[in-house]
């Protein structure tokens, strides 16, 4: 008998040790930003690294990647060589304060003024699934999801998104059949959820494809953070916080209903949905400029995500230090029934959701940790 029990700790040690190696917890940390748009390039490589400096003041002293939703025109043009230099000066700033930083795991996408079409090709990742060993990311280019897509009525526009959520459909389900479980980002440089920008441009007219396509998959299986850049000026969203929103799983998000440019909605006077989020909703954190300070928050910041198997831990950045994630909306008469008092201090912790398969063996080393604890009690030693 005292034979059995000496192999079944051993096998029970053996069993409980590999389990925890699986778990083991190996941090990688990931930032964020968007809209590269200082007065020159000067001001804005100081602004990023003001950043970035107050980020290593609290601990962060490297990064494994840096993700970035677009807008690299310092001149505020649309013109490709603008955008190359900037994207080539923001780069060149980030590695200066985090050598660490690998060029293989940058993603840096095409906002609204890096416009390929006005002069040369412009160098930003390309659209689609871009996977990492920690986590990935699905790169949404503007061209994927155009901005003012009011400007122009009928089914242009509305095409190229049904086609982008039909792109991304297919890559979530494929990592939905993987049981994949780390976090997938993804960057976006307009925003889905209604903003003035929609009533006066139609900017996410037709977001709403792409919005249910990650509100499915996230209610399925998939760790889904969406970060988005571009609405760093005429206050288009104060009411969620203005240059810092931030929204979690189980939050109210309001969605620009399906052609409400242009047609019958519009007409009705019908503008927006009232959805619930099943993932996580952020702006990336501007660094540029903000107008409209006065309204709402107005700081430029920039993002840092820790993630481990468990979780990702999520705080936004000034130059000052530690800054909320989101904070306070102010009332708009745009949108008279939406009153958004939610603030959100940094940090955030996300946990992640697991597959069938990882909760199965989670079980199993809770069984192998409860018979170790067994035959400890019975006094084997």
């Amino acid at each position: 008998m005292r034979r059995i029990l000496q192999v079944l700790l051993s096998v029970s040690v053996v069993c409980f040790c590999n389990l925890s190696n699986i778990n083991a917890k190996e941090e990688t940390i990931v930032l964020a930003g968007s809209d590269y748009q200082g007065s020159d390039p000067t001001q804005s490589a100081r602004q990023v690294t003001e950043i970035l400096t107050a980020m290593q003041r609290d601990g962060i002293e490297a990064i494994d990647g840096f993700l970035f939703a677009g807008d690299y025109t310092v001149k505020l043009d649309y013109n490709a060589k603008d955008s190359n230099e900037g994207l080539t000066s923001l780069k060149t700033t980030v590695q200066n304060v985090f050598p660490s930083l690998k060029e293989e795991n940058i993603v840096m996408e095409q906002g609204n003024h890096d416009n390929s079409k006005v002069g040369e090709p412009i160098y930003h990742s390309e659209s689609g699934l871009h996977t990492f060993d920690a986590y990935s990311v699905y790169v949404i280019n503007e061209k994927d999801y155009p901005w003012e897509s009011g400007n122009q009525a009928g089914s242009y526009y509305e095409n190229i998104d049904v086609h982008t959520a039909n792109c991304l459909k297919d890559s979530l389900e494929k990592l939905s059949k993987e049981n994949y479980e780390k976090p997938i980002f993804v960057l976006c440089h307009i925003p889905l959820h209604i903003t003035t920008r929609t009533n006066l441009y139609g900017d996410g007219e037709y977001g709403k494809y792409i919005f249910d396509v990650l509100n499915e998959y996230g209610k399925k299986n998939l760790n889904l953070f969406f970060l988005y850049g571009h609405n760093h000026s005429k206050g288009c969203e104060n009411y969620l916080g203005g240059a810092a929103v931030f929204l979690k799983k189980g939050d109210e998000i309001y969605i620009p209903v399906l052609g409400c440019k242009h047609g019958a909605n519009m007409e009705k006077g019908v503008t927006y949905t009232t959805e619930t989020l099943n993932f996580t909703y952020m702006n990336a954190g501007y660094v540029g400029y903000f107008k409209d300070r006065g309204y709402s928050d107005g700081c430029l910041t920039m993002t840092a995500f820790k993630i481990d198997e468990e979780k990702v831990e999520i705080a936004r950045y000034s130059k000052e230090g530690i800054h909320e994630l989101k904070a306070k909306g102010i009332h708009a008469n745009a949108y008279p029934s939406i009153d958004d008092t939610l603030i959100y201090e940094s940090s955030q912790i996300v946990y992640l959701e697991k597959s069938e398969l990882h909760k199965a063996k989670d079980k199993i080393s809770e069984a192998c940790s409860s018979a170790l604890q067994i035959i400890k009690e019975i006094g084997i030693k």
